[in-house]
């Protein structure tokens, strides 16, 4: 089967928007499908919609984002359907493009997939960082993906949460709708029996925690620090590592906090570290505010390291609470963080039983082989005139 790939930006580069396009799509080729990477140019207006994003910014401190001006989305669309005549497909594929955008207007023959981690609807009104779009971008934006999500045979999302949006915001059939996770951005080529090694190497006296996240704020980096704090307070020698972010006022951290920067996965000795981060850990800690899926959470289970965090947005969908990891609410505060990591070491056979249904979970849902096989049974429903739709919502 030929797939084309299309989306806004360079999904061959591991280091963009944290690697999902550049995974997904090598692993659909290591499953044997092929691909046809696309990214239009949207011409010919760029220089027009640059002006005008810089007037926005400088003027009314509002973002006015190129990839939502109707007149360029329909360049996409126009572009796309060029290149669709002269390299045929079986299929196009729009995977975590923002809005949606690329297949909006896109006129072809081949059935359109959107995969992706919510709805527009969802980041302007549950917060996130778009929420300071300007009206235009807002009002082209929402009916840029109308028109795409009504275009599309199929609509596939990370999450349960966003799947509802989909249905709700945009009110699309519920038969096109699937919740598909990703798998983690990084390579896993462990056995059961590594991780069992790395699950029987944690020491049962103290407590190791990683948190993953670029914003501090928005990722809930304070939280897991006074967490940290708490559970020193109990008597539990705690360290918590931190990949991605620092404070922004600069604030003087506790030495049991180690900054470790950004590792770049593309890079071996900063994916090494990334990944003895992974195997060292009791806890993966991420008491975010706001989180559409959440990919690190599905690197945590791949390691057998349960994660803690927040029952907001689309983590429930990464997080099977109970199985690979536990959730609080929103208002949760790290004293309540820190009870919970504390009783959970209390009962170390019950620790090991949940790191270990972490893995298992990573094997039975997240695994890039898993993922892809269900994507090729859903490519199979739309591209196969004697096949039936494969309704397989987890």
């Amino acid at each position: 089967m030929r797939v084309a790939y299309v989306t806004l930006y360079d999904s061959r580069d591991p280091e963009v928007f944290n690697g999902f396009g550049y995974w997904a799509g090598k692993s659909m080729q290591h499953d044997g499908l092929e691909l046809d990477y696309l990214v239009p140019a949207g011409r010919p207006n760029r220089f027009a919609v640059a002006v005008k994003a810089r007037l926005y910014k400088r003027v009314l401190r509002q973002w006015y984002t190129h990839n939502r001006d109707r007149r360029r989305v329909r360049g996409y669309g126009r572009e796309i359907a060029e290149t669709l005549k002269a390299r045929p497909a079986d299929v196009v594929l729009s995977p975590y493009s923002p809005g949606s955008q690329p297949v909006a207007y896109l006129e072809c023959t081949q059935p359109i997939v959107i995969w992706s981690d919510a709805t527009l609807a969802q980041v302007i009104h549950e917060g996130g960082t778009e929420a300071k779009l300007c009206r235009e971008s807002r009002r082209d934006g929402l009916r840029n993906e109308a028109a795409a999500l009504s275009r599309a045979s199929l609509l596939l999302y990370l999450s349960d949460w966003a799947a509802r949006s989909a249905i709700e915001h945009h009110e699309v059939n519920p038969e096109k709708v699937h919740v598909l996770p990703s798998g983690p951005n990084l390579e896993i080529d462990h056995s059961r029996a590594d991780v069992q090694s790395m699950i029987d190497s944690r020491s049962e006296e103290g407590c190791r925690l990683l948190f993953c996240g670029k914003n501090w704020q928005t990722k809930g980096a304070d939280i897991a620090v006074e967490t940290a704090a708490a559970l020193n307070r109990l008597g539990i020698p705690a360290r918590l590592d931190i990949v991605g972010s620092r404070p922004s006022d600069g604030q003087e951290l506790p030495e049991f906090v180690r900054l470790h920067g950004f590792l770049r996965k593309s890079v071996p000795n900063e994916l090494e570290t990334l990944c003895q981060l992974y195997r060292d850990a009791h806890f993966f800690l991420l008491p975010t505010r706001w989180e559409p899926f959440g990919h690190v959470f599905t690197e945590a289970a791949a390691f057998g390291v349960p994660s803690i965090a927040t029952q907001v947005g689309g983590v429930p969908t990464a997080v099977h609470d109970g199985v690979s990891g536990k959730l609080l609410p929103l208002a949760a505060e790290p004293d309540d963080y820190a009870a919970l990591i504390s009783d959970l070491l209390n009962d170390w056979a019950g620790y090991r039983l949940l790191a270990a249904t972490s893995f298992a979970e990573y094997e039975s849902r997240f695994a890039w082989s898993v993922v892809v096989a269900r994507l090729k049974r859903l490519f199979a429903s739309v591209t196969e005139p004697q096949s039936t739709h494969v309704y397989d919502l987890v």
